[in-house]
């Protein structure tokens, strides 16, 4: 199994490398023929905890069940903490089990940030790319644990094989190996059932079962989907259709019947690398979890125009998926996935320009899709066409303000093309952020050194072109490894 993954070192270019209150009691009625006496004094009144309030559940892909969509599964824990007082069963698909443990001198400062900080703070200080992380996205469901957010943890393994298949050794190896167990607790493991593991993690029970043997729970559930999990189910569209693997995950939860609390999904393009172009999978579980009827029909006429644009770019037929993908477009102007893929395919037909503008109003619908400047920047710094890379990276961070990696990224391209001074002010914000020197060491005397190119030696102006410094000088945003197993869909 390979962990979530470590972060990439950074490679600097070769100058920079030097560098309320509790309800009163109600008084008792006296018993039947007792006298009432009046004592010396009042009693002490002792103080009575209120009763936790009642569950509100649905039945998830039967009842409308609004999800809340975080870019990382980290910021789900914003949504937990919400039904902590139930105590629910995390039912978590994903293609990781996110249970990287908790440094121990880290653990107070968490717990204080999902107790008392905002839902804004939880998702900045939830990610590797912010300047101060309290917890990375691989330690999320040890945070949840952590924190007495979860009474039981079910991981639903993605794989194709059938559930008489399920190999207890290799997943027993695989959560020790990854660090995911100790060896008591994958020592412990035990198959109960076909396709159903049983065993315990940090004293929780935890179950690992294949995804058509998901049990009947006696406490609410949690739901929580990641987009990982569809990428390790998915080979192409000819053999596992998206459409058909979104219908069957939500068939599987819905014929289990279990009463939720709250449902959370995570796209994981950001930081784990995940294609933009399976973002729509989350975008349509999302309307398909707040509206259950989408799953008899009446679906957005993009949904079905999208699916035959997937089978024909699958079979070669790149003209016929063009033409389906603007139908697309036409029919539902406010989706930002249909806007993203007709991007991607003027850009294969080299007309740029109709490209960036097709991505300009996918980015303006939804800013995850923003994510493509900065591989479409990154391209062009390897051309030469820092102009071109700067402009990209103004649109990323004009669209995703809160990132502060990109901003550096920004800061970076400035310097190498001989704009130092336009590098200026965005260092100086840098600078006056917290940065973690456990989780990024040397990023503040980075900041440094870059301000002292920036304003007294700037680099001379790179020309865009060949013969412009190349993209191996660039800082690399650094990512993660998100895979579950080195062996998807086993």
């Amino acid at each position: 199994m390979k962990r979530y993954g470590l972060p990439l070192l950074l490679a600097i270019f070769p100058l920079l490398l030097t560098l309320g209150c509790e309800p009163e009691p109600s008084p008792a009625p006296p018993a039947t023929g007792t006298a009432i006496s009046t004592p010396a004094k009042p009693p002490a009144e002792v103080p009575v905890k209120a009763a936790p309030a009642p569950v509100n559940t649905r039945l998830p892909f039967t009842e409308s069940l609004p999800a809340k969509a975080y870019e990382l599964p980290s910021g789900a824990l914003a949504s937990w903490r919400e039904a902590r007082e139930h105590q629910p069963a995390l039912l978590l698909y994903a293609s990781h089990p996110l249970l990287e443990p908790i440094p121990a001198g880290a653990r107070a400062e968490l717990q204080s940030l999902l107790e008392r900080s905002s839902a804004q703070e939880i998702v900045s200080r939830s990610r590797y790319w912010g300047a101060n992380p309290a917890l990375l996205p691989p330690q999320t469901v040890s945070a949840a644990i952590d924190a007495g957010l979860i009474g039981e943890l079910i991981l639903i393994r993605p794989t194709r094989a059938e559930p008489k298949a399920f190999p207890l050794d290799v997943i027993r190896h695989e959560l020790r190996q990854g660090q995911f167990l100790t060896e008591n607790e994958a020592r412990a493991l035990n198959l109960v059932a076909e396709g159903v593991i049983s065993g315990t993690v940090r004293g929780l029970p935890l179950r690992i079962v294949h995804p058509e043997r998901l049990p009947k729970l006696t406490r609410p559930a949690l739901l929580h989907i990641d987009l990982g999990y569809f990428r390790d189910m998915y080979v192409n569209e000819v053999k596992t259709p998206s459409y058909d693997l979104i219908q069957q995950l939500a068939g599987q939860v819905a014929d289990a019947g279990n009463p939720t609390v709250a449902a959370t999904l995570s796209f994981s393009n950001q930081e784990a690398g995940l294609s933009l172009e399976s973002r729509f999978i989350m975008r349509d579980l999302a309307a398909i979890l707040a509206n259950p009827k989408l799953l008899k029909g009446a679906t957005p006429a993009s949904w079905a125009l999208r699916a035959s644009a997937l089978y024909a770019g699958e079979m070669f037929s790149e003209g016929r998926a063009r033409e389906l993908t603007e139908q697309a477009v036409a029919a539902t102007p406010d989706d930002a996935a249909a806007h993203y893929a007709l991007a991607l395919n003027l850009f294969e037909q080299n007309r740029s320009e109709e490209g960036f503008a097709a991505l300009d109003r996918a980015a303006r619908l939804d800013s995850g899709y923003a994510l493509e400047y900065l591989y479409l920047a990154e391209r062009g710094l390897e051309l030469g066409q820092f102009g071109k890379s700067i402009e990209l990276m103004h649109k990323l961070v004009a669209a995703l303000p809160d990132v502060p990696f990109l901003r550096l990224q920004l800061a970076n391209y400035l310097i190498q093309a001989g704009r130092g001074p336009e590098a200026v002010p965005l260092v100086a914000q840098l600078r006056a952020l917290r940065w973690s020197e456990t989780v990024h060491p040397g990023v503040v005397s980075l900041l440094e050194e870059m301000s002292q190119v920036a304003t007294s030696n700037p680099l001379p102006r790179s020309p865009d072109g060949p013969g412009a410094p190349s993209a191996s000088r660039s800082l690399r945003m650094p990512g993660f490894d998100h895979s579950m197993s080195g062996k998807a869909g086993q």
